[in-house]
């Protein structure tokens, strides 16, 4: 599933890749893409916003509720949705990520 999530940027026709691999290292090596950005401006409290994580992720953990509901306002109940999956849930576990992110959108 990783793997196939991953080759999703390969243009074999190209050679190449879609994303530009040079800039991400670059931004990488510079620190512009690791952390947190806390400097940007919270969501409107209208924006309706679902947190959907992994259960073998550190990206989104139960301490960083209180940062996730400063920048997003309108954010559900309770904290995240947790999937027994890794970082790329949407890859590992496509159709319950699916099916949550339905049920928000739709109501379904």
């Amino acid at each position: 599933g990783v793997r196939a999530f991953l080759l999703q940027n390969l243009q074999p026709e190209q050679r190449s890749w879609r994303c530009n691999l040079s800039a991400l290292r670059d931004a990488a090596y510079r620190g512009e893409i690791a952390g947190f950005p806390e400097h940007l401006p919270p969501a409107p409290p209208t924006l309706l916003t679902r947190f959907i994580a992994g259960t073998r992720s550190s990206y989104v953990l139960p301490e960083y509720e209180s940062t996730m509901r400063a920048f997003f306002p309108g954010a559900e109940e309770g904290g995240a949705l947790m999937i027994e999956a890794g970082h790329w849930l949407h890859a590992e576990r496509p159709d319950e990520f699916v099916r949550l992110v339905d049920e928000f959108c739709v109501g379904e």
